[in-house]
């Protein structure tokens, strides 16, 4: 049972009027292989912002030295 104080009025409650609960999350990122170590490396300031390593990704396809040149 919803506590008098948490219940919405019909003016605040979506047209569906259905409840939706999240029951599970996750991620894995640079530097972050949770949902809580992102968020500890969002509020630290921290970032893993890096060059693509030259491995992943062939630049040659992607680099045109004429810049606006469509193909």
């Amino acid at each position: 049972m919803i506590a008098p104080e948490r219940q919405k009025s019909p003016e605040t409650q979506s047209p569906c009027k259905k409840d939706v609960a999240v029951v599970g999350m996750a991620c894995r990122l640079p530097g972050a292989d949770t949902p809580q170590e992102f968020w500890d490396l969002i509020v630290s300031g921290g970032s893993r912002v890096a060059r693509i390593p030259d491995e992943r990704i062939n630049r040659d396809l992607l680099y045109d030295p004429v810049p606006g040149k469509l193909n």
